[in-house]
């Protein structure tokens, strides 16, 4: 028998085997294959989302646009003028501000604007241009071809572009007696009702928008208090035409309404096509804040401004305020 020492010596305790470096490879690319293949399925899938994605956003913007170019808009005149008078209005607010640059620090000025210095004394017409006239037509062409659009549209879109278009006849109304001498005299007995009209009618609209409808409050309030703003402009030129005190306006002044007018007229129908937009989903809130409402008037501001620097009818702000922006004639 053997004694416990000799068992105790030849005791050896139970130890897992240990992995063959064979077994160790063949684990280790069995791993590397099961993650590549899925990152590779991952890959494929995040892939085919996105595709899938632009894939909608690209159909949506198509099947917009082609909502937007519709055969109801009749030889697309709405369309068409509405795009050309957006590029040529900007171009020549753009050139009525290089002018007015020109004029006050001595730089480069348009030969139109050259020929207008030497005849606005004489003529009234100042540096009123072909294409600003061009443009009020496309503007006018676009409002009224704008009509047809709206119906079946629902009483929202048929309201707003009847209003948008009482805005704009007021408006183009002004501005052509502004450059017409008397061939519109005889309404000048109805300017201010005329223009009190369309400001009375937005403002109750705006009332029920901003109560009744689940429109986004602040878009509302901005829309209500800048298009309230064209009464700056619209109320004095009605006042000064309504007095008959056209011939005897401030020097300058009349260059001054002419671009301030036009630059409104643009303003107006800028907005109104980002409220098409907006209304399509093509923009949202704050797109259309930004780049048909906040933007677009800090350039008529800017116009204004430099207009007010380069003529200076006023000699200072309560000049401004107390002849009702130089519709009081002493």
């Amino acid at each position: 028998r053997a004694s416990a020492g000799e068992l105790a010596a030849n005791h050896h305790p139970l130890t897992k085997p240990k992995p063959s470096r064979r077994l160790k490879k063949a684990h280790s690319r069995t791993a590397a294959a099961l993650r590549a293949s899925s990152n590779d399925e991952a890959s494929t899938s995040s892939s085919s989302s996105v595709k899938d994605t632009d894939k909608d956003v690209k159909d949506s913007i198509q099947s917009k646009a082609k909502r937007m170019w519709t055969r109801a808009d009749r030889f697309h005149a709405h369309s068409v003028s509405g795009g050309l008078y957006s590029i040529l209005g900007f171009d020549v607010m753009y050139e009525w501000c290089r002018n007015d640059y020109g004029a006050i620090f001595g730089g480069e000025m348009s030969k139109s604007a050259l020929v207008g210095e030497a005849t606005t004394l004489t003529t009234g017409v100042g540096d009123w241009s072909v294409a600003a006239s061009i443009s009020v037509l496309l503007a006018t062409a676009c409002a009224l071809s704008g009509i047809p659009l709206a119906q079946n549209k629902g009483w929202r879109k048929q309201e707003l572009s009847l209003r948008s278009i009482a805005f704009q006849l007021v408006m183009t109304w002004q501005l052509c007696r502004l450059n017409s001498g008397e061939a519109l005299a005889p309404l000048d007995a109805i300017a201010l009702y005329g223009c009190a009209l369309p400001f009375v009618w937005h403002t109750l609209t705006y009332i029920y928008v901003f109560f009744v409808t689940k429109d986004d409050k602040r878009s509302v309030l901005l829309v209500w208090l800048g298009v309230l703003l064209f009464s700056l402009q619209l109320v004095p030129t009605a006042l000064a035409i309504q007095h008959g005190d056209l011939l005897n306006l401030r020097e300058g002044l009349p260059q001054m309404w002419e671009h301030s007018l036009f630059g409104l007229i643009w303003l107006l129908n800028w907005s109104t096509f980002g409220a098409s937009l907006k209304a399509r989903n093509v923009v949202d809130d704050v797109d259309f804040r930004k780049w048909f409402l906040i933007r677009p008037s800090a350039l008529w501001m800017l116009m204004y401004v430099l207009d007010t620097t380069r003529y200076h009818p006023f000699s200072s702000v309560g000049d401004y305020a107390f002849t009702l922006a130089g519709a009081l004639v002493a």
